[in-house]
C-alpha cells in the first residue's frame, strides 16, 4: 500500500474562478511531520488524502450494516496483489482514511453497491446506473449533479 503520514494543512485556496468547472488548489502543509517529505521537489507527485469526517463514517457503516471496529483481513487470490491500505484494517479506518466518501462513486461500483440494497426498485436503479444503458443518466444524476457516495447511501439505505 501507498506509504501516508499525517501533515496539517497551513493554508489552502483555490487558484481558479469561481465559474471554473476545475478546481485547481493551492495547499501549503507543515513538513515537519515526516522525515521523507523534505526530498520532495517541484513536479513530484504528492497525494493529499483528507480524513474524512467521523459522523460521514459512522453513517456510511450504518447504511452498509458495517460495526466500525470490526477488523478484516485482506486474502488475496494473487500472488502479485497490490494492497491500498494496510491490513488488518478496521472499518472506521478504512472508511475514515481510505475511501473517498465526497466523489462521485464511478459507475462500476454503483452496481456493486447494488448488491447492497435492502429495496428492490434501489436495486434495479444502481444497476441501471452502473450499466452502458445508464450512461447518460448517470451523468445527469451522479456527475452533474455531484452526487457523493455518502450522498447515494443516504438517499438509499
Amino acid at each position: 500500500y501507498f506509504y501516508a503520514v499525517a501533515c496539517q494543512v497551513i493554508e489552502a485556496y483555490d487558484l481558479q474562478s469561481y465559474h471554473s468547472k476545475r478546481p485547481t488548489l493551492y495547499i501549503s502543509l507543515d513538513i515537519r511531520c515526516s522525515s521523507t517529505l523534505h526530498k520532495y521537489q517541484t513536479g513530484d507527485h504528492l497525494h493529499i488524502l483528507p480524513v474524512n469526517d467521523p459522523s460521514r463514517v459512522a453513517q456510511v457503516a450504518s447504511a452498509l450494516q458495517l460495526d466500525l471496529d470490526s477488523v478484516f483481513r485482506l486474502q488475496p487470490r494473487t500472488k502479485h496483489f497490490k494492497y491500498m491500505f494496510p491490513t488488518p484494517c478496521t472499518v472506521r479506518d478504512l472508511l475514515s482514511n481510505y475511501c473517498d466518501l465526497s466523489l462521485p462513486p464511478q459507475r462500476s461500483k454503483l452496481k456493486l453497491l447494488s448488491r447492497f440494497a435492502t429495496n428492490h426498485d434501489d436495486a434495479s436503479i444502481l444497476k441501471r446506473l452502473g450499466s452502458s444503458q445508464g450512461q447518460v443518466e448517470y451523468k445527469k444524476l451522479i456527475l452533474e449533479r455531484q452526487v457523493g457516495m455518502m450522498d447515494l447511501l443516504s438517499l438509499l439505505f
